[in-house]
């Protein structure tokens, strides 16, 4: 999740374009649309990569309604009045072409969005629009939907390695996907550089954290530490060594 504004004359904090070629033609869009002459509805800015649905509505207090999806990133944009958001974890529903309904969200983070400020939810990552910033407000936005064009179910894809290699002056020499570990899936991918410098990422394309770790790993070098609930990357050790399997290195993409 990324929350920008919009100011005239002004960039992002961060380049879209990093993301591929569809979030670049998001980006420049978002940059130069006449929003105000768009009617409601869909338009077409590259087919299906990249679309905008206009909308309008009156919001009023009622039960958040959670979703995520598939493919598509959402860029929701409000353009007058306020809404209310929320963004968690949940359990993901059955997928119904790129909508999954999402239950059973107990922590989540709240924020509401002005005029000219937008979010960006990623693929896979649930939230919850059309919140109302008081017991009832009105709201016109814009719903920018992007194709995601990093592969699953790997996070790497070319510009992702391009970016890696620039950022720590060496290029990926092998990477891999690690799937859910005892029956969480903690949306981990390992990848090592050819100086041997070795890394597990973890998040989303725009907010991923990357740990060093002491060798590759791979699903079957990783452990619990425990078994209570809502355990973290730092209760997961190697199975070889008994100890972490990180240094004490943090780093962000």
């Amino acid at each position: 999740m990324l929350i920008e504004e919009i100011k005239k004359g002004k960039g992002f904090s961060f380049d879209l374009g990093k993301l591929g070629k569809n979030f670049a033609t998001a980006q420049a869009f978002l940059l130069t649309a006449d929003f105000a002459s768009l009617s409601l509805g869909r338009h077409d800015i590259d087919g299906d990569n990249v679309f905008v649905n206009m909308q309008e509505y009156t919001q009023e207090e009622k039960e958040p309604s959670y979703e995520a999806h598939a493919v598509y990133a959402d860029i929701q944009l409000v353009l007058k009045g306020s809404e209310r958001f929320r963004w968690g974890l949940g359990e993901l529903g059955e997928l119904k072409g790129d909508f999954r309904p999402v239950t059973g969200v107990e922590k989540y983070t709240e924020f509401t969005l002005h005029e000219n400020q937008f979010v960006i939810f990623l693929p896979g990552e649930p939230h919850a629009p059309g919140l109302p910033e008081h017991s009832k407000s009105f709201c016109r936005k814009a719903v920018i939907k992007v194709k995601s064009q990093h592969k699953s179910p790997c996070f790497f894809n070319d510009d992702t390695l391009q970016y890696i290699a620039e950022k720590y002056g060496s290029p990926v020499s092998r990477y891999k996907r690690l799937g859910p570990i005892d029956g969480i899936d903690f949306d981990l991918d390992a990848f090592e550089l050819s100086d041997g410098r070795c890394y597990i990422t973890q998040g989303t394309v725009l907010d991923t954290c990357i740990f060093q770790t002491r060798r590759f790993i791979d699903e079957n070098d990783i452990i619990r530490l425990t078994e209570e609930d809502g355990c973290s990357l730092r209760d997961l050790i190697d199975r070889k060594t008994g100890k972490s399997i990180f240094k004490d290195y943090i780093d962000y993409l």
